[in-house]
């Protein structure tokens, strides 16, 4: 299940001041945004999730998909969405997830500077910090001992191997044609939205889930009393 931490800034954003169905579409596609901004959603089943009605989702998503000349940010002259094959994509999705990284980088920071302040208070101890080459020496370690990961390599690979690929796929099982992944994204140049494709694997997920979703059969649950569930006129239990 996916997390989308919202920023307290929107009730400040031009879009708080449309109807409160087009507020609630907005909130319920970052809520099943992945971690690319990638929304796997069709029509109706984003009418359901919002629930809201068809015509109140119509005038959301143009609003969403339509420029914002009150935006706050000015890539992609203010509008929020863009529809692409099977969904939405966020637009500006990875700049607003840098942002936030960098908030939570600070925010532990903090707590560490307050954690190590308390616990030297208590116990009445100074602790020799490494020196400034030491810890460079440790920062390069560990970037080498990324750079050699297998998983760490295949994500900066971009564009990825055929080899690559089908080696990932056939190692989750998931039934993703390599080829067809492979066609798509270089159609594309290999972006997401308007953004360039940082995590192919990340990719590879997403259409893995799409085709879950799309062998998923839609189930008319039973209602007795309607009159019309029977096809056939007279036909009761």
């Amino acid at each position: 299940m996916g997390f989308t931490k919202l920023d307290s800034g929107i009730v400040n954003s031009s879009i708080w001041s449309e109807p409160t169905a087009t507020r609630v579409l907005w909130i319920t596609i970052l809520a099943l945004s992945d971690e690319n901004g990638y929304v796997p959603c069709s029509v109706p089943g984003l009418v359901r999730a919002a629930n809201i009605s068809k015509e109140e989702f119509a005038i959301g998503i143009k609003a969403l998909e339509s420029p914002d000349e009150y935006s706050r940010t000015e890539d992609n002259q203010g509008r929020r969405i863009e529809k692409i094959e099977g969904g939405w994509i966020i637009l500006n999705f990875a700049k607003y997830r840098e942002r936030s990284e960098i908030i939570k980088e600070q925010t532990r920071e903090r707590v560490k500077k307050y954690r190590d302040k308390k616990n030297v208070t208590q116990c009445n101890v100074t602790e020799t910090l490494p020196s400034a080459s030491a810890s460079a020496s440790a920062s390069a370690s560990a970037s080498a001992s990324e750079e050699k990961s297998p998983e760490k390599r295949n994500q900066k690979s971009i564009p990825p191997t055929m080899e690559e690929v089908t080696e990932y796929c056939n190692e989750r099982k998931n039934g993703v044609s390599p080829q067809k992944f492979l066609d798509f994204y270089t159609s594309k140049n290999w972006m997401v939205g308007k953004n360039k494709m940082k995590d192919w694997q990340a990719s590879v997920r997403t259409w893995e889930q799409n085709c879950k979703q799309q062998q998923t059969p839609f189930v008319r649950p039973y209602k007795p009393e309607q009159e019309d569930w029977f096809p056939k006129k007279g036909l009761r239990i």
